[in-house]
């Protein structure tokens, strides 16, 4: 932690701001929650406070994968919650995404291409099996796409794929930029690079000012225990990419290959053609469940051999990056309460799905706070045990 000592003190350091709502962190949950606030109580004063700047976390560090998840994920939540259960979460998330495209891609230029999602199975069983589920839970058409079709997009081993035709890709970057001046134009004040310390009372300590707020959101995710190591309602688990000079134009869609653990799919905005590969964490589980930006050799390599064993070339490397996620006990986004500060409020726990469901968790808890009727508002309970 960085001070001051009373030496070195500035009046800059006893600066003290006044708002209604603050929030902690700057990533996808802190502008959907200020979005929100906005949108219900356009007078209510927002100001946002992040250690760092745009795109430091999570939110900067994904493969921009605008989706509800994998068919593979669909039958797992079938499994852990039961019907009824996984039914009504499938159609949060789903919900979550119209939000997204009315609310934000219709306004915004946020890299937005609605390109569907594959999961892609080498067994034909295993892909008959999960369509069946898929036909239980989910409302509309969820259509097979052969091995042949596959075979055409350079995707070679495949029995076939399901596919979601609605679910889309975005720039994580354009994503930040343009939603943080809109709220900008909205009047909500932003503090980045501004690290809270501690919390008295109503008040929040910063490094170079004092905040005082009516009401607070914690939207810190994996970062959370950071923030606070007795507060480990969500543990932090590290996801790892890499970007690969890609020279294949008739791949598009975002994809999951379930059997390995992989996620890719092309930048349709990238100058020169570009790779997105992602996942293996459990290669090194026991490693990878810490908040540290770093990346291992032995997932980066698989990562790469994974690339070039299925599009059968080398790849140059552009990047290698990791990024935070914060898995609840649930695997299960929730709002949670601190005790001890008068209306503050942690949200998160997406478990890897932040990109497709924090817009829709922040309607809901902005809702809340605002004392405003919300159906939904159950799903965010949590595991309280």
């Amino acid at each position: 932690m960085t001070t001051t000592s009373y030496w070195l003190h500035t009046p800059q350091n006893s600066v003290k701001h006044q708002t209604d709502v603050l929030i902690v962190g700057a990533g996808i949950t802190g502008l959907s929650l200020a979005y929100w606030l906005k949108k219900i109580s356009p007078h209510t004063k927002v100001s946002i406070v992040d250690e760092g700047n745009f795109g430091r976390g999570a939110t900067g560090r994904n493969a921009g994968f605008n989706t509800a998840g994998s068919t593979h994920y669909l039958a797992h939540l079938l499994q852990k919650h039961g019907e009824a259960h996984a039914r009504t979460l499938w159609t949060f998330k789903q919900e979550s995404l119209r939000l997204m495209r009315e609310e934000i891609f219709s306004r915004l230029e946020c890299g937005f291409q609605q390109w569907g999602s594959y999961t892609l199975y080498r067994d034909q069983a295993r892909m008959e099996e999960h369509a069946s589920v898929v036909a239980r839970l989910h409302e509309g058409a969820c259509p097979q796409v052969s091995g042949a079709d596959l075979q055409t997009r350079g995707l070679s081993g495949f029995a076939g794929a399901l596919t979601f035709a609605h679910e889309a890709c975005l720039s994580p970057k354009l994503f930040l930029e343009q939603l943080s001046s809109l709220l900008k134009s909205q009047g909500v004040e932003f503090f980045l690079n501004e690290k809270i310390l501690w919390a008295e009372n109503q008040s929040w300590i910063g490094t170079r000012r004092s905040f005082e707020a009516s009401q607070t959101f914690l939207a810190l995710n994996g970062y959370l225990p950071r923030f606070d190591k007795t507060l480990n309602w969500v543990a932090p688990k590290r996801a790892q990419m890499v970007a690969l000079d890609f020279y294949h134009n008739k791949l598009s869609g975002n994809y999951y290959d379930p059997d390995h653990k992989v996620y890719f799919r092309a930048d349709p905005l990238a100058a020169s053609s570009t790779l997105l590969v992602g996942g293996m964490r459990l290669l090194e589980e026991a490693t990878e469940n810490d908040d540290e930006d770093k990346v291992s050799a032995v997932i980066q390599h698989a990562l790469q051999h994974y690339a070039e064993s299925l599009f059968t070339q080398k790849f140059q490397v552009r990047a290698r990056w990791s990024g935070v996620m914060g898995f609840s006990s649930n695997e299960l986004p929730f709002m949670r309460d601190l005790a001890g500060l008068k209306n503050c409020r942690f949200v998160g726990g997406y478990s890897g799905h932040g990109m497709g469901m924090a817009f829709g968790v922040a309607r809901v808890a902005v809702l809340k706070a605002l004392g405003q009727a919300c159906a939904e508002e159950h799903l965010l309970q949590g595991d309280q045990g």
